[in-house]
């Protein structure tokens, strides 16, 4: 694609992979104004030139046009785009693309749906309290419910809305309910991955966010959770292999250093988990979540008062901050205590922290899913007390 002025111009090719022959290509010289029906072609002479045919739900998801306004489409997708980070400056960035985009199209379901997704996104991340963040999402999705009840990036905030009231149930059927509305959709599979993470289906949220992986290549945010899921899996191969490609996305992206900390973490390699650790604590000295796994290092390494010293710190932290007592709880597994940590893992599940997904899978955190106390929080949150693919 290339743009001048208002004018652009479109040339796409399909070619079968495996015989490399060429099967269809076509040119479009257009107004930028018309980049809507230029999808759409293109869309429609794939399929064609594929000898497919469509579910109804498909054509129409070609055909149909959620906004006429080029300005407000094109602030969506620079908001979507900048998700593919989740730093703190990206996603306040977002949000304003998106805020530009209802401006001026007020009745743009999909940027109330990416502002649903940025109010969730800023409070997990602790940028923003979660109490309220949580409540101008809620408004957000209703909205983009309201405009378009069968869109599936307003159903997919939804399901990961209802996540925070401990609804997995719910929140599992509007990922299904997303997926078969738009099965491309890349942010579906990538959240409800956590979910069956969540729900004790490691396997099946493997297959998820490869998924995810496979239809946005180029996010940096999926491909650290594909590094999670490969850790969690044990697939430290695999690791490596996604670090290259985040060097590769975006050779300057911090997740680097998180997805290289996380990796010698797992292997408790304590040096080198500390040194990628060191360089994110100078970076951010505020990030509760560094605190907690610098505290489970020194526990490690036998510094049990420095350990105990950023407990007290964690401790300190916010009540509205929705991984308080997740972080202590952890801190405290490796400071071999596990009655303090399930001491704040019940203050984290009284205020709603979704630790259930990492405390299932992590496998540093074996002996806490082995003790009952565990599977009691489980059937309390109306979750599956065994693990299945």
């Amino acid at each position: 694609m290339r743009k001048a002025g208002n004018k652009i111009r479109v040339f796409a090719q399909l070619i079968e992979v495996m015989s490399q022959e060429h099967v269809w290509s076509n040119r479009y010289d257009r107004d930028l104004e018309d980049v809507f029906l230029i999808q759409s072609n293109i869309a429609k002479q794939v399929v064609d030139s594929l000898k497919l045919t469509l579910l109804k739900v498909e054509r129409l998801r070609i055909e149909k046009k959620d906004t006429e306004n080029l300005a407000a489409y094109v602030a969506y997708l620079k908001g979507r785009t900048l998700l593919h980070d989740r730093t703190e400056k990206a996603i306040k960035a977002a949000k304003e693309q998106f805020g530009l985009a209802i401006r001026e199209d007020p009745t743009y379901a999909r940027a109330y749906a990416g502002l649903a997704d940025i109010n969730m996104l800023l409070g997990d991340y602790l940028f923003a309290p979660v109490p309220s963040s949580l409540e101008e999402a809620k408004q957000h999705i209703e909205k983009a419910l309201e405009l378009d009840p069968d869109l599936p990036e307003a159903r997919v905030s939804l399901a990961y809305f209802l996540q925070f009231d401990y609804k997995f149930v719910e929140a599992e059927i509007e990922f299904k309910r997303a997926i078969a509305l738009n099965p491309s959709y890349a942010t579906a599979h990538h959240w409800y991955s956590a979910c069956l993470q969540n729900l004790g289906h490691p396997e099946q949220a493997f297959k998820e966010v490869l998924l995810a992986e496979e239809l946005d290549p180029l996010s940096s945010s999926i491909t650290l959770s594909v590094i999670y899921r490969c850790i969690d899996a044990g697939r430290y191969d695999e690791t490596l292999k996604r670090v290259k490609k985040l060097q590769e996305i975006d050779a300057t992206s911090p997740m680097i250093d998180e997805a290289l900390m996380a990796y010698h973490f797992a292997r408790q390699e304590w040096e080198n988990a500390s040194a990628y650790l060191g360089k994110m604590i100078d970076a951010d000295r505020l990030d509760p979540y560094l605190d907690a796994d610098l505290a489970y290092i020194h526990a490690a390494k036998g510094r049990r008062d420095e350990a105990l010293k950023l407990v007290e710190k964690l401790k300190s932290v916010p009540d509205s901050a929705r991984t308080k007592g997740t972080l202590i709880g952890f801190a405290y597994v490796g400071l071999d205590d596990l009655d303090e940590c399930f001491r704040w893992l019940e203050y984290a599940f009284e205020n709603r922290e979704l630790f259930f997904g990492w405390f299932r899978n992590y496998q540093l955190l074996k002996k806490v899913r082995e003790d009952k106390r565990f599977s009691s929080l489980l059937e309390r949150a109306g979750l599956p007390t065994s693990t299945s693919g």
